[in-house]
Protein backbone atom coordinates (compact mmCIF):
# COMPACT_ATOMS: atom_id res chain seq x y z
CA UNK A 1 0.00 0.00 0.00
CA UNK A 2 1.33 3.50 -0.90
CA UNK A 3 2.03 6.10 1.76
CA UNK A 4 0.34 9.09 0.11
CA UNK A 5 -3.42 9.47 1.89
CA UNK A 6 -6.60 8.13 0.56
CA UNK A 7 -7.51 11.15 -0.71
CA UNK A 8 -4.71 12.65 -3.05
CA UNK A 9 -3.57 10.45 -6.56
CA UNK A 10 -0.43 9.19 -6.79
CA UNK A 11 1.14 11.01 -9.88
CA UNK A 12 2.55 8.23 -11.46
CA UNK A 13 1.87 4.92 -10.56
CA UNK A 14 3.12 1.84 -13.10
CA UNK A 15 0.29 -0.46 -11.83
CA UNK A 16 -3.13 2.27 -11.82
CA UNK A 17 -4.34 2.71 -14.98
CA UNK A 18 -6.61 5.42 -14.66
CA UNK A 19 -7.59 7.50 -11.57
CA UNK A 20 -10.90 5.93 -11.82
CA UNK A 21 -9.50 2.65 -11.47
CA UNK A 22 -7.82 4.21 -8.41
CA UNK A 23 -10.97 5.86 -6.85
CA UNK A 24 -13.37 2.68 -7.78
CA UNK A 25 -10.56 0.27 -5.88
CA UNK A 26 -10.98 2.64 -2.94
CA UNK A 27 -14.28 2.97 -3.07
CA UNK A 28 -14.02 -1.03 -2.36
CA UNK A 29 -11.82 -0.84 0.72
CA UNK A 30 -13.86 2.08 2.20
CA UNK A 31 -16.94 -0.28 1.27
CA UNK A 32 -15.30 -3.15 3.41
CA UNK A 33 -14.27 -1.32 6.13
CA UNK A 34 -17.58 0.20 6.70
CA UNK A 35 -19.37 -3.46 6.77
CA UNK A 36 -16.46 -4.68 8.94
CA UNK A 37 -16.61 -1.60 11.34
CA UNK A 38 -20.65 -2.15 11.04
CA UNK A 39 -20.47 -6.01 12.68
CA UNK A 40 -17.98 -5.08 15.30
CA UNK A 41 -19.79 -1.78 16.98
CA UNK A 42 -23.66 -2.64 16.40
CA UNK A 43 -23.39 -6.53 16.71
CA UNK A 44 -21.42 -6.59 20.20
CA UNK A 45 -22.64 -8.71 22.81
CA UNK A 46 -22.06 -8.15 26.62
CA UNK A 47 -18.70 -9.39 27.89
CA UNK A 48 -19.08 -12.58 30.02
CA UNK A 49 -18.05 -11.22 33.85
CA UNK A 50 -14.92 -12.63 35.43
CA UNK A 51 -14.93 -15.84 37.40
CA UNK A 52 -17.77 -16.64 35.29
CA UNK A 53 -17.41 -19.91 33.59
CA UNK A 54 -19.10 -19.86 30.16
CA UNK A 55 -19.27 -23.43 29.59
CA UNK A 56 -21.02 -23.94 32.64
CA UNK A 57 -24.89 -23.02 33.52
CA UNK A 58 -25.73 -20.48 35.67
CA UNK A 59 -28.02 -20.78 38.82
CA UNK A 60 -30.42 -18.23 39.13
CA UNK A 61 -28.76 -16.90 42.02
CA UNK A 62 -25.61 -15.94 40.32
CA UNK A 63 -27.88 -14.21 37.03
CA UNK A 64 -29.37 -12.34 39.94
CA UNK A 65 -26.26 -11.07 40.96
CA UNK A 66 -25.00 -9.86 37.19
CA UNK A 67 -27.70 -6.60 37.87
CA UNK A 68 -27.52 -3.81 38.51
CA UNK A 69 -29.64 -0.84 39.87
CA UNK A 70 -27.81 1.27 36.64
CA UNK A 71 -29.04 -1.53 34.53
CA UNK A 72 -33.04 -0.56 35.30
CA UNK A 73 -32.34 3.11 34.32
CA UNK A 74 -30.54 1.94 30.89
CA UNK A 75 -33.02 -0.49 30.25
CA UNK A 76 -34.82 1.37 27.48
CA UNK A 77 -31.33 1.76 25.90
CA UNK A 78 -30.93 -2.33 25.71
CA UNK A 79 -31.30 -3.90 21.76
CA UNK A 80 -34.56 -4.48 20.96
CA UNK A 81 -36.15 -4.14 24.46
CA UNK A 82 -38.12 -1.06 23.10
CA UNK A 83 -39.43 -2.52 20.18
CA UNK A 84 -40.55 -5.54 22.96
CA UNK A 85 -41.75 -2.88 25.61
CA UNK A 86 -43.84 -0.90 23.39
CA UNK A 87 -45.37 -4.30 21.66
CA UNK A 88 -46.49 -5.48 24.81
CA UNK A 89 -47.74 -2.26 26.40
CA UNK A 90 -49.84 -1.77 23.00
CA UNK A 91 -51.18 -5.45 22.88
CA UNK A 92 -51.82 -6.15 26.46
CA UNK A 93 -53.91 -2.71 26.45
CA UNK A 94 -56.10 -4.04 23.44
CA UNK A 95 -56.34 -7.39 24.94
CA UNK A 96 -57.71 -5.92 28.36
CA UNK A 97 -59.85 -3.54 26.65
CA UNK A 98 -61.14 -6.44 24.80
CA UNK A 99 -61.79 -8.46 28.12
CA UNK A 100 -63.61 -5.41 29.13
CA UNK A 101 -65.80 -4.86 26.06
CA UNK A 102 -66.78 -8.55 26.10
CA UNK A 103 -67.91 -8.14 29.72
CA UNK A 104 -65.00 -9.26 32.15
CA UNK A 105 -64.93 -7.49 35.52
CA UNK A 106 -62.25 -4.55 35.42
CA UNK A 107 -60.16 -6.06 37.91
CA UNK A 108 -60.01 -9.19 35.81
CA UNK A 109 -59.75 -7.28 32.42
CA UNK A 110 -56.73 -5.16 33.72
CA UNK A 111 -55.18 -8.86 34.97
CA UNK A 112 -55.64 -10.07 31.27
CA UNK A 113 -53.66 -6.58 29.94
CA UNK A 114 -50.95 -6.77 32.39
CA UNK A 115 -50.57 -10.53 31.35
CA UNK A 116 -50.97 -10.45 27.98
CA UNK A 117 -48.73 -7.28 27.77
CA UNK A 118 -45.88 -9.40 29.54
CA UNK A 119 -46.25 -12.23 27.79
CA UNK A 120 -46.29 -10.09 24.29
CA UNK A 121 -43.29 -7.71 25.23
CA UNK A 122 -41.45 -11.14 26.06
CA UNK A 123 -42.12 -12.67 23.05
CA UNK A 124 -41.70 -9.59 20.79
CA UNK A 125 -38.22 -9.28 22.34
CA UNK A 126 -37.39 -12.75 21.46
CA UNK A 127 -38.66 -12.44 17.98
CA UNK A 128 -36.18 -9.42 17.47
CA UNK A 129 -33.16 -10.73 19.30
CA UNK A 130 -33.91 -13.84 16.74
CA UNK A 131 -33.97 -11.37 13.84
CA UNK A 132 -30.47 -9.84 15.05
CA UNK A 133 -29.01 -13.07 15.16
CA UNK A 134 -29.66 -13.65 11.92
CA UNK A 135 -28.55 -10.25 10.57
CA UNK A 136 -25.34 -10.73 12.59
CA UNK A 137 -24.60 -14.07 10.48
CA UNK A 138 -25.49 -12.58 7.46
CA UNK A 139 -23.61 -9.89 7.82
CA UNK A 140 -19.77 -12.08 8.65
CA UNK A 141 -20.71 -13.84 5.42
CA UNK A 142 -20.99 -10.93 3.41
CA UNK A 143 -18.01 -9.85 5.03
CA UNK A 144 -16.15 -13.49 4.27
CA UNK A 145 -17.72 -12.87 0.40
CA UNK A 146 -16.39 -9.71 0.13
CA UNK A 147 -13.13 -10.72 1.67
CA UNK A 148 -12.79 -13.50 -0.89
CA UNK A 149 -13.62 -11.88 -3.38
CA UNK A 150 -11.22 -8.96 -2.94
CA UNK A 151 -8.63 -12.25 -2.49
CA UNK A 152 -8.97 -13.59 -5.94
CA UNK A 153 -9.33 -10.68 -7.67
CA UNK A 154 -6.39 -9.23 -6.10
CA UNK A 155 -4.71 -12.78 -7.22
CA UNK A 156 -5.98 -12.35 -10.82
CA UNK A 157 -4.45 -9.18 -11.32
CA UNK A 158 -1.21 -10.12 -9.67
CA UNK A 159 -1.49 -12.92 -12.15
CA UNK A 160 -1.86 -10.99 -15.48
CA UNK A 161 0.69 -8.48 -14.20
CA UNK A 162 3.43 -11.46 -14.36
CA UNK A 163 1.57 -12.97 -17.35
CA UNK A 164 2.72 -9.19 -18.86
CA UNK A 165 6.09 -9.25 -17.60
CA UNK A 166 6.69 -12.39 -18.90
CA UNK A 167 5.21 -11.15 -22.31
CA UNK A 168 7.46 -7.89 -22.50
CA UNK A 169 10.65 -9.94 -21.69
CA UNK A 170 9.81 -12.81 -24.35
CA UNK A 171 9.46 -9.93 -26.38
CA UNK A 172 13.06 -8.55 -25.16
CA UNK A 173 14.52 -11.75 -25.81
CA UNK A 174 14.56 -12.05 -29.55
CA UNK A 175 17.79 -11.69 -31.84
CA UNK A 176 18.82 -8.23 -32.29
CA UNK A 177 19.08 -8.99 -35.89
CA UNK A 178 15.53 -10.22 -36.28
CA UNK A 179 12.53 -8.19 -36.36
CA UNK A 180 9.04 -8.90 -35.28
CA UNK A 181 6.94 -10.23 -38.17
CA UNK A 182 3.15 -8.09 -38.61
CA UNK A 183 2.10 -11.96 -39.79
CA UNK A 184 1.56 -15.36 -38.24
CA UNK A 185 1.06 -18.27 -40.94
CA UNK A 186 0.03 -20.10 -37.52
Amino acid sequence: MSSSSPTSLPSSDPGRSSPEALAREQQKQADAAAAQRFAEISLKSRPIPEGVDPNKRATLGEAVTTIKPDDFLKVHQAPCSREGLLTGIGSGGAIGFLRYIIGAPVPKAANWAVGSGIAVSILAYEYCQYQRRVERGNMKRVVEVVTKKQAEQKKLEEEKRIQQQQDQAASTLQKPGQQKSWYKFW
